[in-house]
């Protein structure tokens, strides 16, 4: 991650604050659903607070004691200003989790974070120590495959509003990642659209994809895709916007 880009991007988000946003909303549903809302005992750490709605929300009207974390010094002294713990953490360093944080957690967020950090594995390591033991992570993605960003990297090759991100998730990464870090899907539920025209794309090229695998794989940058030369996945999810999952720390 690139300090200067992100303090710039954290000063642009905090003098634009505003309501609670769709994927934040949706991760809201999943906690909420799976009891872990609600009760004043719950301890959470939220990592990439931003400009802190998401634990606003959490605190003034689910009773969640909050600790706000992220990269940009200016993001975690803002969420000193509101009232939170808070603490400056580095993805690509597990010893950036202050020790009284160790084991802290009875869940942990991570809401358009991780496509930031350049270590994945680190990233992890870091939430996972940061749980109690069986404690629960929600993540949120935007999903490279869907139809705005696809279609995109088809005809340009990039796409101009994600400068600021490292890397692009899908359905097939998301998923091994989970696998590969010690966690387990309790619950999901992904933000979509399913117009009419949407859902004929993605039948449409998921047809053409299952046809002519070999040749578009030479043919179009495939970053993006759910597929590559090993792998056996055949499918493209243009309607998923964001991949949003609750986890569940292993044994």
């Amino acid at each position: 991650m690139s300090i200067a880009y992100e303090t710039e991007k954290a000063i642009e988000r905090i003098r634009n604050r505003r309501q609670v946003r769709g994927w934040l909303l949706t991760a809201l549903e999943l906690l909420e659903r799976n009891g872990l809302l609600g009760d004043g005992h719950i301890k959470c750490i939220d990592f990439g607070c931003s400009s802190c709605e998401f634990v606003e929300e959490l605190r003034n009207r689910h009773g969640v004691k909050c600790v706000a974390a992220d990269y940009p010094t200016v993001a975690v002294k803002f969420a000193e200003k509101l009232g939170f713990e808070a603490f400056q953490f580095d993805g690509c360093n597990v010893e950036s989790l202050p020790s009284k944080y160790v084991n802290y957690a009875d869940f942990v967020t991570c809401l358009a974070t991780l496509e930031h950090i350049t270590d994945l594995r680190s990233m992890f390591q870091l939430m996972n120590r940061s749980l109690k033991p069986r404690g629960y992570l929600c993540i949120a993605v935007p999903n490279s495959s869907s139809y705005k960003d696809y279609f995109q990297y088809m005809y340009t090759g990039s796409v101009a509003y994600e400068g600021h991100h490292f890397r692009f998730l899908n359905r097939e990464k998301i998923t091994n990642l989970i696998e590969e870090n010690g966690f387990d899907v309790v619950d999901q539920q992904h933000s979509t659209v399913c117009t009419a025209k949407v859902l004929l794309a993605e039948q449409a090229w998921n047809w053409w994809l299952k046809a002519l695998k070999q040749i578009l794989l030479r043919l179009v940058w495939t970053k993006c895709w759910d597929i590559n030369e090993e792998s056996t996945c055949q499918h493209i999810d243009l309607r998923v916007m964001d991949w949003i999952f609750l986890l569940r720390k292993r044994d």
